[in-house]
């Protein structure tokens, strides 16, 4: 890569040696470029380049450790201040920053987290840091509700049993083996120190079906599901037309499209096709 001679390669030169020393795998041939290339850019100062980007990569360490942060409380009191911050150390040190804004940084925290050694005992950790992010994404997405009843009502009733309802991008499903919401409602409520201490206290452990969604106000709001309709909505996620969910375990037609209709007021369902669905068998039960 040449020498930077416009902003945009002056971004990317800055941001490779900003990257350079928090990962291994970062490649150091090819196409990086080292501080020397930036040397011609500072000015003349009792500081090396290479002490100077090291301020800037200081701060840009902090800077995403305290997004991180913020994204995170539940999970950070469930695994202390020290554990979190030399996790989150080893997140940013495997996952660079590679854009120019921190909307989506984080996205990969949960799953960085469920394969640490330390933790693998601990599924709900991950899980909470899964929970946690879709809450803070789909309180940042725009979303006018817009389901076209009309042309539902004109579907023939032949085909009816065909269709096949979507959920909306504003919803998430998440299953876990220990009361999710429960644990993060105690864990964000102001609490004195001890009051809550672990995560296998007797309430916790119970299976939860969970539902995060945006709610009227535009915020993202968790709802408990029942294991039934945790299997509803699986099979839509998964493509299932109304004949196919019908087929699941203890589902009467009149009783799903009721729920069904429940869902499209609160806007989980926004759209509908009749179109041949495109999916691989799965299981829809409750794990």
């Amino acid at each position: 890569m040449p020498k930077p001679n416009n902003l945009f390669q002056l971004q990317a030169c800055l941001a490779q040696s900003l990257n350079r020393g928090l990962s291994d795998h970062i490649s150091t041939h090819g196409d990086s470029v080292g501080v020397n290339e930036l040397d011609n850019l500072f000015v003349d100062s009792d500081f090396t380049s290479e002490q100077l980007i090291s301020i800037h990569r200081n701060n840009y360490v902090v800077s995403l450790k305290g997004s991180l942060q913020q994204l995170f409380p539940a999970t950070q009191a469930l695994v202390g201040n020290r554990y979190f911050a030399h996790v989150s150390h080893q997140f940013i040190d495997h996952c660079p920053l590679t854009e120019p804004h921190l909307d989506f940084y984080g996205g990969a925290f949960a799953n960085f987290i469920k394969d640490l050694k330390a933790l693998k005992d601990m599924p709900f950790v991950a899980q909470m840091a899964e929970l946690e992010w879709h809450l803070d994404r789909i309180s940042d997405m725009h979303y006018v509700k817009n389901f076209d009843f009309q042309r539902l009502s004109e579907i023939d009733e032949s085909q009816v049993m065909g269709i096949h309802f979507s959920l909306a991008t504003t919803c998430y499903l998440l299953s876990s083996d220990t009361n999710l919401i429960a644990l993060h409602e105690d864990l964000s409520a102001p609490k004195r120190p001890g009051e809550i201490d672990h995560a296998d206290k007797t309430g916790y452990r119970k299976q939860s079906y969970i539902l995060v969604l945006q709610n009227q106000q535009g915020d993202s709001a968790v709802m408990p599901l029942t294991s039934q309709h945790w299997r509803w909505l699986q099979g839509l996620t998964n493509g299932l037309s109304l004949s196919q969910l019908c087929e699941i375990e203890q589902t009467e037609l009149s009783t799903l499209m009721k729920q069904i209709t429940d869902w499209i007021a609160l806007g989980c369902i926004d759209t509908f096709s009749l179109k041949a669905a495109k999916y691989q068998p799965v299981n829809t039960n409750p794990v």
